[in-house]
């Protein structure tokens, strides 16, 4: 059932997106319910955007681009009715208008292309960390966890290095320019800040004590990042 949903959340983000010269969402060339696969297009050419580890001009125009396509997203990508599955309670909140959401939007799942520049953005299911279901909710989550990605990680001098809030501030600030409802930035600051409490209990809970702890630094930083 889930393979289903993705499926057909990446067909109907493929159609959004098909004359778009900026984005791109891979086509499904098959979907085998028995087999329990989907077969994409090829993508050609392209680099998993991934964590940058230093700050460029491209870097951030890929970022400010990510920002601008999840916008997209929320103003225009529509599901039918029986596709609607709401986010979980803990990861939801009242004070934005919910729309439809990617799910699991990360460095991971977004390709750059340095010849025809354009960005290229793949597995459309809900994260499975958290159920792997959800298709509806807060416009707030899809920009908090690819957030949550990119500060996300283990103690190490690079981490100290990475200029991570400019990534961010680009990402955000295109984001808000980009999407044509109205929405708040003080009330993103206050879910970010809920969102990073709940996901530093959940890891507590969930990682042995010396990963939990390595974490220290990344969870401060993105506190200090939430509360600016």
């Amino acid at each position: 059932e889930l393979l289903r949903v993705e499926s057909e959340k990446t067909s109907l983000a493929f159609s959004l997106f098909e004359d778009n010269p900026e984005f791109f969402v891979p086509k499904v060339i098959d979907y085998s319910e028995t087999k329990g696969e989907i077969v994409y297009e090829r993508i050609k050419d392209a680099s998993v955007v991934g964590r940058f580890n230093s700050i460029n001009s491209e870097n951030v125009h890929v970022a400010s681009q990510l920002g601008k396509f999840i916008a997209i997203v929320h103003s225009q990508y529509k599901l039918p009715d029986n596709m609607v599955t709401a986010l979980p309670e803990e990861l939801d909140c009242n004070d934005s208008k919910r729309v439809f959401i990617h799910g699991d939007l990360t460095g991971d799942n977004a390709l750059y292309s340095h010849l025809d520049k354009k960005l290229y953005v793949i597995d459309w299911m809900m994260t499975r960390v958290h159920g792997g279901k959800a298709t509806y909710g807060t416009a707030y989550f899809d920009i908090a966890w690819f957030l949550n990605f990119q500060f996300f990680s283990l103690f190490n001098l690079g981490y100290l290095k990475r200029e991570i809030e400019v990534e961010a501030d680009a990402f955000i600030n295109s984001y808000f320019d980009s999407i044509d409802f109205p929405l708040s930035k003080d009330g993103f600051g206050r879910y970010l800040n809920k969102f990073i409490k709940y996901k530093i209990n959940y890891r507590k809970k969930q990682l042995p004590f010396k990963s939990y702890a390595m974490l220290w630094w990344s969870h401060q930083r993105f506190l200090r990042y939430s509360s600016k």
